[in-house]
């Protein structure tokens, strides 16, 4: 999925054509730093999970929630934001109303990641109408760096 992340703006658009969607965001990350974007594709949307300014980040994890039951054959997954195999672990997993995800470097000796400009993290790829691109939200969003500290 390569979309263009300089098109993205900050969290305040509520279009489906690849704007912000709004947040019910319970995070330790600013919502200027972390949002959603929709993006359409044929039958299917493309919930993309977007991220910019952690500066040093080590680890990250959240839930994209949708306010009613999830077509059985959406799926999620992540990019590799954190490093490769060697370097990073991801987890992945659908819910009845959402998604799962997260993902961290394997040891404080790999080192936290620089993430500083508009970076996809992942998107949760799902079979409805454009339509319904309001009804995700961002939730329960916790990032940190090597030493523990949350980004804040």
């Amino acid at each position: 999925m390569a979309h263009d992340p300089l098109s993205v703006d900050a969290c305040v658009d509520c279009s489906v054509d690849g704007g912000n969607l709004p947040m019910d965001v319970s995070v330790d990350v600013p919502t200027e730093n972390l949002w959603l974007s929709v993006v359409p594709d044929g039958e299917y949307l493309d919930v993309q999970i977007w991220a910019k300014g952690l500066g040093q980040l080590f680890g990250i994890a959240g839930r994209v929630e949708f306010n009613d039951a999830l077509p059985a054959d959406a799926s999620i997954e992540l990019e590799d934001f954190l490093g490769g195999d060697g370097d990073a672990a991801y987890l992945v997993r659908t819910t009845d109303t959402g998604a799962i995800w997260g993902g961290t470097r394997k040891s404080r000796t790999v080192g936290a990641t620089e993430l500083n400009g508009p970076t996809l993290l992942g998107a949760l790829r799902v079979k409805m109408a454009a339509m319904d691109a309001e009804k995700f939200s961002l939730t329960q969003v916790s990032a940190r760096r090597a030493d523990g500290s949350v980004i804040a």
